[in-house]
């Protein structure tokens, strides 16, 4: 799944229109349920990611994710960490 990517990866991923790129529109994820905005961040436990934060939508999304909404859910992350 594309939390894999924000799990292995440990960083913030934003993908909108995804049916646009080459590589994503044949993930098996894709295939099965096509998303078209996607949003995620690792959620931390004592400095290892304990799990991902992600909103996902079937609508398409034309414009990419502004650093303001990517501000939005990793800070809703940190306060998710601070919290477990």
């Amino acid at each position: 799944t594309y939390c894999r990517e924000v799990f292995e990866n440990g960083k913030t991923l934003a993908l909108s229109q995804i049916d646009d790129k080459p590589g994503l529109c044949k993930h098996p994820l894709y295939n099965q349920m096509p998303l078209e905005a996607y949003i995620s961040t690792p959620i931390y436990k004592h400095g290892k990611i304990w799990g991902t934060l992600n909103f996902s939508s079937k609508q398409i999304k034309y414009d990419t994710f502004k650093n303001e909404e990517i501000a939005v859910i990793e800070n809703i992350a940190i306060q998710v960490s601070a919290i477990i």
